[in-house]
């Protein structure tokens, strides 16, 4: 494995321990997130979206871990898509830099 595969991998290890991080926050206090971002939403839809949140990047962690380069191609077009979803709802620009950053990442951990 190169070095910069490796440093993508470490960077999608980051990536994954974050989203568990952002998950866990709407999950065990969704009304002062709810506060804090402005989302309006009922407590337990909160509550459901953190813990999808959660198990994406639980599963992102594992499969990274293992190196499972399958898993993280298969991750690239939804990502993809999420950022030209984001592009046409004419979302903060950081939103989809940040998207774009991960795709990239991950077409290096897999390809490099």
């Amino acid at each position: 494995m190169s070095p910069i595969s490796r440093l993508a991998r470490l960077l999608l290890i980051f990536h994954a321990l974050v989203n568990m991080a952002l998950g866990a926050y709407p999950f065990f206090n969704p009304a002062e997130y709810s506060a804090i971002t402005g989302v309006e939403a009922p407590e337990r839809a909160l509550q459901d979206i953190g813990l999808g949140t959660i198990a994406i990047g639980w599963y992102q962690l594992i499969f990274t871990l293992q190196g499972n380069r399958k898993m993280m191609a298969s991750t690239i077009p939804l990502r993809c898509a999420f950022a030209g979803l984001m592009y046409l709802l004419e979302r903060p620009q950081p939103l989809l830099i940040y998207e774009l950053v991960v795709v990239w990442f991950s077409g290096i951990a897999v390809f490099a």
